[in-house]
């Protein structure tokens, strides 16, 4: 039940970006920032799983060394980057 008020703000959040990415590219590179919803997406997933586990650690503290969100944070970085 915590997570159904997450999904809306994440799904506007998605859609804002992909918006955004859709008003910003000329030509083939749109695709490159097409691409990096992908990983925004993956990582919004993540940020769900980590929120929604009960345990004592500070949400900062499971963000920052969490492997899978650093590998969706670093891939977001290079779609976006090769789109420029």
């Amino acid at each position: 039940m915590r997570r159904r008020p997450k999904l809306p703000a994440a799904v506007a959040m998605v859609a804002a970006y992909l918006l955004w990415v859709l008003g910003e590219g000329r030509g083939w590179l749109v695709g490159w920032h097409l691409a990096s919803g992908l990983p925004v997406v993956a990582a919004l997933a993540r940020f769900a799983y980590l929120t929604g586990r009960v345990t004592t650690a500070d949400i900062e503290d499971r963000l920052i060394h969490d492997r899978v969100m650093i590998g969706c944070e670093v891939l977001w970085l290079m779609t976006f980057v090769a789109g420029l």
